[in-house]
């Protein structure tokens, strides 16, 4: 949850609004009530029970044109491949 609060603390300090959680479920519950109000969706590509990859799948089903961006300690080539058939804006390591 490190990275998680110096994301948080990074995104504050520039002074955006943000719904941040380590849990997929609640971030798909808010996701589907809220897609309309949501401009950007950043996330871990390691996660548990599933991966950014599988959470990427998801969001697409509640909202397919905001923009993903996946954070990973390590990205290859494969990663990058199947970030452009999910849609994924980018990927920060």
């Amino acid at each position: 949850l490190d990275l998680l609060n110096i994301m948080t603390e990074t995104i504050d300090n520039l002074g955006f609004k943000y719904f941040c959680t380590a849990s997929i479920d609640e971030a798909l519950e808010f996701l589907s009530k809220n897609h309309h109000r949501v401009v950007y969706i950043i996330s871990d590509y390691k996660m548990e029970p599933i991966d950014g990859f599988a959470f990427r799948k998801k969001t697409l089903e509640i909202c397919q044109d905001t923009p993903f961006l996946m954070l990973s300690a390590y990205i290859t080539k494969e990663m990058a491949l199947q970030g452009i058939d999910l849609k994924i804006s980018g990927f920060l390591d």
